[in-house]
């Protein structure tokens, strides 16, 4: 795969450079984003991966540009830069970027980067590739199918009339190309003598006496052996002929070659298996590719030890949920809650023992909270849940339900308890945040009156004031 690294900082550019070629990667080096641009009007790569702030053209612009071209392939575009913000990333998303690094890049970070574009470049290839397979087989069908039908319509009807004895009265043109028979040889001799061997007398001679009791024989799919020595696949159709009283006096027998569309069929057969196969890959690959993503979003919306959701998708679930209950005139309420003395929890048994401690938490929360709750880790030792739809009496009796499970706990090393703050959201807020501090301050309240307690809260001329 071409990657083309755009950096200002030419030494940087080139140890990234260095880093990716280890990887087997082509690489192509730009000192900006104005360079980078030129060069991909001429060249085509993979991957780009781009410095945000540089001279000229910043990372943001190069990336806008990249987006706005129309009908060609997909660009995989990873941002490298030192702003790690919130709103950083949002406005590198808007620009169109597919991932971040943060500089300085950390080498196993990178590469792990790299290797999830490389896989996600592949499967667009594969998925591409296959789609114009699927195309090309496709147009073969629809030219297959025209000719079908230009051929099937096109075919002359050959048409034999014959008495209730089976003799044949008339035989056109058409029945002489067909069965290769004159109409001077066909004339007053019977059918099964003409068309047929002897043996075929009985079925004919009870396709007449159906006629007689008025009923039509069915359509028959039948062999002829051509005078020629070939055979022809041939669709017989049976056309009773009524005289004077409605009496049967004969039958029309029409005959359509049908030799050609059957070896059409056998033809559409094969390539319809073949469509299905390329549907089946095609499949395959878009469920790997959905995987992928899944694994992609999982991976950006939550923490990597408790589980839960992380402080980024925490942040985006409450500003939904207080728009909702904004619109909507809900109640909203948020908890916020601290493990008691978890650095001295740490410096008596462990960063690894806490880390267990943390996960056990995580646990006893999801378990505790309802389905529509929302749990997140907000950082370090500090937990947070969003209630929708839920006032202040019932967030209270969710949040004394965590501190409960909590202390009734078993826990390996000592006793471990949490402090709850509880916040809701009141007509006099307009901010978010106002909630988030609300609860932050609620919390402080708990551990100030002496831990392992919850305090709810609400704000009331600019004091908070325990419920």
């Amino acid at each position: 795969m071409r990657v083309l690294v755009a950096e200002d900082n030419l030494v940087v550019g080139r140890l990234i450079g260095r880093m990716l070629e280890t990887m087997g990667l082509e690489v192509t080096l730009a000192e900006d984003g104005l360079q980078a641009w030129e060069i991909l009007q001429i060249e085509t790569f993979d991957i780009i991966l781009s410095d945000w702030e540089m001279p000229r053209m910043d990372g943001a612009e190069l990336c806008r540009k990249i987006r706005l071209q129309e009908n060609v392939p997909y660009i995989y575009f990873i941002m490298l830069s030192a702003r790690d913000g919130r709103e950083d990333k949002l406005e590198g998303l808007k620009a169109g970027a597919d991932d971040f690094i943060v500089k300085p890049p950390n080498p196993a970070e990178l590469v792990a980067r790299i290797q999830i574009a490389q896989r996600i470049v592949q499967m667009q290839t594969e998925v591409r590739d296959h789609t114009d397979q699927l195309q090309e087989t496709m147009k073969f069908l629809q030219i297959a199918n025209m000719r079908f039908s230009q051929l099937f319509l096109g075919l002359p009807i050959s048409c034999v009339t014959c008495d209730m004895d089976g003799r044949i009265q008339e035989w056109n043109h058409a029945c002489v190309k067909l069965f290769g028979i004159e109409e001077t040889s066909a004339v007053q001799k019977y059918l099964w003598e003409t068309i047929y061997s002897a043996d075929e007398e009985s079925v004919i001679r009870e396709d007449l006496r159906m006629i007689r009791i008025r009923n039509i024989p069915d359509e028959v799919d039948l062999t002829y052996m051509h005078p020629d020595g070939y055979s022809r696949n041939i669709l017989r159709y049976v056309i009773p002929i009524y005289g004077e009283d409605s009496i049967a006096v004969g039958c029309i027998r029409a005959y359509v070659d049908i030799t050609a569309r059957k070896r059409l069929e056998s033809e559409l057969n094969t390539q319809l298996l073949f469509s299905k196969k390329l549907n089946k890959t095609l499949e395959e690959q878009r469920t790997e590719l959905a995987a992928a993503n899944a694994r992609l979003s999982e991976m950006a919306t939550t923490d990597p030890l408790t589980l839960l959701a992380n402080r980024r998708h925490f942040w985006e679930m409450l500003e939904a949920d207080y728009s909702y209950a904004r619109r909507h005139n809900l109640p909203l309420c948020l908890v916020m809650l601290d493990i008691d003395h978890f650095k001295s929890y740490n410096d008596s048994f462990g960063h690894p023992q806490g880390d267990e401690l943390l996960k056990t938490l995580a646990g006893l929360i999801r378990d505790t909270v309802r389905k529509e709750d929302i749990p997140a880790r907000y950082g370090g030792e500090e937990f947070v849940i969003i209630l929708p739809s839920t006032d202040i009496v019932g967030a209270e009796e969710l949040a004394e339900r965590v501190r409960t499970e909590v202390c009734k706990y078993k826990w390996s090393q000592r006793t471990v308890t949490v402090s709850i703050g509880v916040s809701c959201l009141l007509p006099e807020m307009n901010r978010i945040e106002d909630l988030i501090d609300l609860a932050d301050k609620a919390l402080y309240l708990s551990k100030h009156d002496g831990r392992n307690r919850v305090t709810c809260a609400w704000k009331s001329d600019k004091k908070i004031q325990a419920a």
